[in-house]
């Protein structure tokens, strides 16, 4: 047995060093969002009178007595502590329950113990999500919408790379949304929508993905790391989502016919933003409100899922600490922009004389 169990630990550990070396290949995000968020920062701080400027890695905003430091996503906002919370999926989820505020269902278990992990997922019922159930984000090591044992095994494994423990919860269909919550308010919903090609009725589906991405990064408006231009992932995730759809790299699919390459809408699956806070029913606005406050979060990100943004049903699927921003300024509908950046700096630096939000 013990034997066994340390061939499972060389194993994950080759699973991981592999898994790192073919994401060599990909952007790196965290500089890429860094910059781009520090961008809008700078021009809204120059617009409110503030000054900005860089030490080292970490951009500074002041004025009016007081500085505004983000390094990342990162900023003065963010705590050890509300990390150690947020983090930790399964207890957020418990907090959540006990509250009231609608979570899927779940369970999580440890790494290697995938027997009862699949069990458990085929006990449900219906299709379901593998996801490390700590210390990660931006949909790493998340896998959805399984429903074979087969599919299970692979995303509890692949899952458990990441963190000790791996979470197994139903999936809960409907569009998924970003929440950005400031000191108790929402200040903007975006739809965040999956990444997908359109079928032309000729082309098949992998002609279909490298021709949007030589028009996304042939586009006038290109910019590196502008998630309306990111590309669209050609890999063998993608390619076991196909599956799930009935379809290859090959199929053709017929005209207006929409397919869909994650199952996960992530920043760096090349996914795309709306923004939906005028139409969001005021329900789940509340709800994702009260979460922030029951975590005790200045800013927080949301994320919610719901089969019509517009109506009462929703499940909260987490909240993050240090939720990108820039995403809600680069959205399909920019005549909707919120602009909570500018919110944020005006309340910090009791620009409008109250020094809170209105």
């Amino acid at each position: 047995m013990q034997r066994v169990s340390r061939i499972a630990k060389v194993l994950r550990v080759l699973r991981r060093t592999f898994h790192q070396r073919t994401g060599k290949r990909r952007l790196d995000l965290n500089q890429i969002e860094h910059r781009i968020i520090c961008s809008f920062y700078r021009k809204i701080a120059a617009d409110l009178g503030l000054n900005a400027y860089d030490i080292g890695r970490v951009h500074c905003i002041a004025g009016h007595g007081k500085s505004f430091r983000i390094w990342g996503c990162t900023t003065e906002f963010d705590t050890y502590p509300l990390y150690g919370i947020t983090e930790d999926k399964v207890l957020v989820k418990k907090l959540f329950r006990d509250r009231g505020i609608p979570v899927p269902e779940g369970r999580a278990f440890q790494w290697n113990d995938r027997s009862a992990g699949i069990e458990y997922a085929l006990s449900l019922g219906r299709p379901c999500v593998a996801k490390p159930a700590s210390d990660t984000s931006s949909g790493k090591g998340v896998t959805a919408d399984m429903t074979t044992r087969r599919e299970i095994a692979h995303a509890f494994r692949f899952a458990g790379l990441f963190a000790p423990q791996v979470l197994v919860e139903e999936f809960v269909p409907g569009d998924n949304y970003r929440f950005l919550i400031y000191k108790g308010k929402c200040l903007s919903v975006l739809r965040r929508e999956l990444p997908a090609v359109i079928g032309n009725g000729s082309s098949t589906v992998r002609d279909l993905v490298k021709d949007e991405n030589r028009n996304r990064i042939q586009h006038s408006d290109w910019r590196d790391g502008d998630p309306l231009w990111m590309p669209l992932p050609i890999n063998s995730g993608a390619l076991r989502h196909l599956k799930r759809q009935g379809i290859e790299w090959r199929s053709v699919p017929r005209l207006g016919e929409q397919v869909y390459l994650a199952g996960e809408s992530s920043y760096g699956f090349g996914c795309t933003y709306t923004e939906v806070l005028g139409k969001t029913h005021a329900g789940q606005i509340s709800a994702a409100e009260d979460a922030a406050r029951l975590v005790g979060m200045t800013v927080a990100g949301v994320d919610i899922v719901s089969p019509d943004i517009e109506a009462a049903a929703f499940n909260i699927l987490e909240i993050n600490i240090s939720p990108g921003l820039e995403a809600h300024y680069v959205i399909r509908n920019p005549e909707d922009l919120t602009d909570p950046i500018r919110t944020i700096l005006t309340d910090f630096f009791e620009i409008d004389g109250t020094g809170l939000v209105g």
